[in-house]
C-alpha cells in the first residue's frame, strides 16, 4: 500500500507539501499537478480516519437547500461541489423542503456527522435559530438576506436585476409594463418587485396594480399571470417573469394564446436554464450568476474554516446580466 512518502518521492516534492495539499492548504499549481499525477499513478488512498483524528477536521461540508427538485438550487450546489472538491472537501446535501423546522433538524443531523462547515439556503429570512450552533462551525447562507444571526451571506442583487430590465423597456418606449413574481413574503420576490417599482418611480411612471401578479414562483403562476394580463382592456406591451418557473409558464401561455412575440408582446424571463434557447423567438433573459454564487460561498466558508475572520461578516450581492434576444422590441 502506497504512503504519503511514496507520493512525495514520485512527485519530487517534500512530504510536508503533500501533507498540506491533502489537508486543503493552498500550494503552487505546478506542485498540485505533480501530486495529483503521483496520487493517480500510485492509487494512493489517504487514511481519512487518521487525518481526522490528527487535524480534528473531516473535510466534509454540509449543504442545505429548500428543494432537490429545484433546478436553481441544484445548479448552485453543483458549483459548490466543484469548488470544494478541488480543495479536498466533500459535501453532504440535505433537502429542507422549504420547512424551517426541518431545516433546523437537518442542521443538527449534519453537525452530528462532524462537518467542518455549513452552507445553507434558508427557507425564510429569520435565521436566528442558527445562534444555537454559533460556536460549532462556520456558516454561510445563500440567496436570502437572513436576519437574527451574524454570518457571511451570498445572494443576487435582485433589486438591480429587475430595475435594469424595467429601465430598458422604458427607454425603448414601453409604457405598460407588467411583472409576474412570487408572494410578498418571499425575500427574492419582494426584492425583484422593489426593483421594478423603483424604476417606474425614477422615470415618473405610476405603479398600476393591474400590472402586478405576485402569487408564487411556479409555472402555474407564470401561465395564469400572462393569460390574465392579456385579457385586460389595456394589456401590457411587455411582461417580466421573475424566476425560472414563472418564465416557463409565461412562455407556454404565449404559445397557448397564439401571441406573436415580440410584435404583440415583449417578454423578459429569468435564469438561463434552457428556456431561452428553446423558446421561439429566443428569450431575452436576466441571468443570475449561479456558478459564482456557489463558488463564492464555498471560498468564504473555507476562509472561515482556516480561521481567517478578517472582514467578517461579508454580504456579497452579485450582479445579474441581461441578455437581449428576440423576444423584446423597441416600440
Amino acid at each position: 500500500m502506497s504512503t504519503i512518502r511514496d507520493v512525495a518521492k514520485l512527485a519530487n516534492v517534500a512530504v510536508g507539501t503533500v501533507s498540506r495539499y491533502m489537508n486543503g492548504a493552498q500550494i503552487k499549481v505546478e506542485n498540485k499537478v505533480k501530486i495529483d499525477v503521483a496520487i493517480k499513478a500510485l492509487d494512493f488512498k489517504p487514511n481519512l480516519i487518521a487525518r481526522t483524528l490528527k487535524t480534528n477536521k473531516t473535510h466534509n461540508i454540509g449543504v442545505i437547500i429548500p428543494g432537490l427538485s429545484d433546478i436553481y438550487s441544484t445548479t448552485i450546489v453543483k458549483s459548490i461541489e466543484e469548488e470544494l472538491y478541488h480543495k479536498g472537501y466533500n459535501i453532504f446535501v440535505c433537502d429542507s423542503r422549504g420547512n424551517p423546522d426541518l431545516e433546523m433538524e437537518k442542521v443538527g443531523i449534519l453537525l452530528d456527522k462532524m462537518v467542518d462547515g455549513l452552507i445553507i439556503h434558508p427557507s425564510r429570512e429569520d435565521i436566528s435559530y442558527l445562534q444555537e450552533f454559533k460556536k460549532q462551525v462556520p456558516i454561510v447562507t445563500l440567496d436570502i438576506l437572513g436576519k437574527g444571526f451574524e454570518c457571511d451571506q451570498v445572494l443576487t442583487d435582485n433589486v438591480n436585476a429587475t430595475y435594469v430590465v424595467t429601465e430598458w423597456l422604458i427607454n425603448n418606449n414601453h409604457k405598460k409594463i407588467a411583472i409576474i413574481t412570487g408572494g410578498s413574503k418571499t425575500f427574492t420576490a419582494a426584492e425583484r418587485l422593489k426593483g421594478y417599482e423603483r424604476a417606474l418611480e425614477d422615470y415618473g411612471f405610476t405603479l398600476e396594480d393591474q400590472y402586478v401578479k405576485a402569487q408564487d414562483f411556479s409555472e402555474k403562476s407564470g401561465f395564469e399571470g400572462l393569460t390574465q394580463f392579456m385579457k385586460l382592456t389595456e394589456p401590457p406591451t411587455a411582461i417580466i417573469a421573475c424566476n425560472y418557473y414563472t418564465t416557463l409558464g409565461a412562455v407556454k401561455a404565449t404559445y397557448a394564446l397564439g401571441l406573436n412575440v415580440p410584435e404583440e408582446l415583449s417578454l423578459i424571463g429569468f435564469d438561463n436554464l434552457g428556456v431561452s434557447e428553446i423558446a421561439r423567438p429566443s428569450l431575452s433573459i436576466v441571468v443570475q450568476p449561479m456558478d459564482e454564487i456557489g463558488k463564492t460561498a464555498a471560498q468564504l466558508l473555507l476562509k472561515r474554516i482556516k480561521g481567517d475572520y478578517t472582514d467578517f461578516p461579508i454580504v456579497r450581492r452579485l450582479k445579474t446580466s441581461f441578455i437581449l434576444n428576440g423576444s423584446t422590441r423597441k416600440l
